[in-house]
């Protein structure tokens, strides 16, 4: 068989395993209802705006434009998150193909759909598809900008200008899908700095050119912050401030944070990842070598950088995905360069099927209890967080209703959640309050006015994470009824995924938001 034609067939077969994911992940999160967060940035595209309380703003707009397809439903909300991933998970591809080879692409690919991370962040709509998206589409068109000429590539510069500049852009989409994409910036600069290929670029415009532009589509959120009391920079610090009183912190922070690194990638396979540092010096091409340094530089920055912020801030283990859009490449290469090698063949074989089996557990974990005829644990099922919203919209509406309807009672949280899903889920999508008793803001604050609704009555759902909020009610209503729990039941579990208390409020006195919220 000839090198054209084993390119071709890799080319087909990732085209396959593109079109197959993107169909399985768009029927799951199709079928499954939306997690909390997904309500609250279906609530953030219902009020479009350059900045946001928690995040920079583009998952609202990509949320906007795909309800307005398909409308305020499970697949309007997520179709942006796997068609992202689709996105995402193809620049990969095209990459590693162009660095390495296509088997190499095509093992990579392989690799990217086996992981955890992408099992999660496949159809989930947060942050983070849509900014893999744009590092990968930025790390893509970037290195056409600086690779080395070829045979079969050789580039004037005035195209590698217009590359930079398009780099650019794309940088400046991934900080405007989420703010920790300012790090494509400096991983950028270093691999230019490190690399004697592409060092000559300090000297050019093109580099500094792009830079302005990835900052000057990043401004308009920096002015909303300006305009909103610097709204963003004091949720920053109340996360800040969590886990501080927990015993060796910070050190505590920044195990978590490795340890859900390798979730995030699967074991074995960080494992494979963090050997990968001596490669760089093992490269007898040079050309090779600049590859490997420019995959590693944009990958390996984010996680330092994250680690060193876990150091004063409790993170999130996905702060650091976009590490893995560049490192599931070197992953890939690595695997496919020492298969030939039993010992390694057999660690790589058992990595990837540990990486397969933990990915599953996303999508079927009480399908993993019944073949290990284990008792079901509700707490690891994380598939329990897309059930029963639809069945406690149905008992809020009938409650409601008992209190006037929705033009004589409206509906609240304690925290963002509640709200957010009730929003959703209840008929007609109304307006719904974030009345911050003791918990931290939101970005309900910039919103609606729950001191218009003073008088009325109000239906009281909470999840009892913060407290039960009962008391404070009681200082904003004139009266607090309350009511039986609500218990959600799901198979294959005894007791319930999920209680909710309920309350008729009586009343509304009104609502002082510097008295009351926490973190502002």
């Amino acid at each position: 068989m000839s090198i054209w034609q084993r390119a071709r067939n890799c080319d087909i077969t990732a085209i396959a395993i593109l079109i197959l994911t993107f169909v399985y992940r768009l029927w799951y999160g199709a079928s499954h209802e939306l997690v909390s967060d997904e309500t609250y940035y279906w609530q953030w595209s219902r009020h479009l705006d350059t900045g946001y309380y928690d995040n920079t703003p583009l998952l609202a707009y990509v949320i906007r434009l795909f309800t307005s397809i398909f409308g305020a439903t499970e697949l309007g909300v997520r179709f942006g998150a796997v068609a992202s991933v689709l996105v995402m998970s193809a620049l990969v591809y095209l990459l590693a193909r162009r660095i390495f080879s296509p088997q190499i692409a095509l093992v990579t690919l392989l690799t990217l759909s086996a992981i955890p991370l992408a099992a999660d962040a496949s159809f989930l709509m947060t942050q983070d598809p849509v900014q893999l998206m744009f590092w990968a589409a930025a790390t893509f068109v970037i290195w056409l900008a600086v690779e080395p000429d070829t045979a079969e590539s050789n580039r004037s510069e005035a195209s590698r200008s217009a590359l930079w500049l398009l780099g650019g852009v794309f940088a400046g989409l991934a900080i405007m899908a989420k703010l920790n994409g300012l790090i494509i910036l400096p991983a950028v600069f270093v691999y230019v700095l490190l690399s004697e290929q592409s060092r000559h670029w300090l000297k050019k415009p093109a580099p500094y050119a792009a830079f302005a532009i990835a900052i000057l589509i990043f401004a308009p959120f920096l002015w909303w912050n300006h305009t909103h009391g610097n709204a963003y920079w004091l949720h920053g610090h109340a996360m800040g401030q969590r886990g501080r009183d927990k015993p060796l912190y910070p050190l505590r922070d920044i195990g978590d944070f490795l340890g859900a690194q390798a979730i995030l990638v699967s074991p074995l396979l960080y494992l494979t990842y963090l050997r990968l540092v001596p490669r760089l010096r093992l490269q007898a091409d040079p050309r090779a070598a600049d590859a490997w340094l420019y995959l590693w530089c944009c990958s390996v920055s984010v996680t330092i950088v994250t680690a060193i912020v876990s150091l004063h801030n409790k993170v999130e283990g996905n702060w650091a995905a976009a590490a893995y859009v560049t490192g599931i490449i070197l992953i890939g290469a690595s695997i496919a360069m020492s298969w030939t090698n039993r010992r390694l063949r057999f660690w790589h074989g058992i990595s990837l099927a540990f990486s397969i089996l933990l990915s599953a557990t996303a999508f079927a974990m009480p399908l993993l209890f019944s073949a290990l005829h284990s008792k079901p644990q509700k707490k690891l099922d994380r598939s329990t967080e897309m059930q029963g919203w639809r069945e406690l919209a149905s008992r809020v509406d009938r409650e409601r209703a008992a209190l006037g309807g929705p033009s004589k009672a409206f509906v609240f949280g304690i925290n963002y959640r509640i709200p957010s899903q009730l929003a959703f889920y209840l008929p007609g999508h109304p307006v719904t309050y974030h009345l911050a008793l003791h918990d931290r803001a939101s970005n309900y604050m910039f919103w609606e006015n729950p001191n218009s609704r003073i008088g009325q009555n109000a239906v009281f759902v909470n999840d009892g994470n913060d407290g039960d909020g009962v008391p404070e009610c009681r200082a904003i209503f004139a009266r607090v009824e309350v009511l039986p729990d609500i218990d959600i039941h799901r198979r294959p579990y005894a007791d319930p995924i999920r209680t909710l208390q309920i309350y008729r409020c009586y009343g509304f006195k009104g609502y002082d938001r510097k008295r009351w919220q926490d973190g502002w």
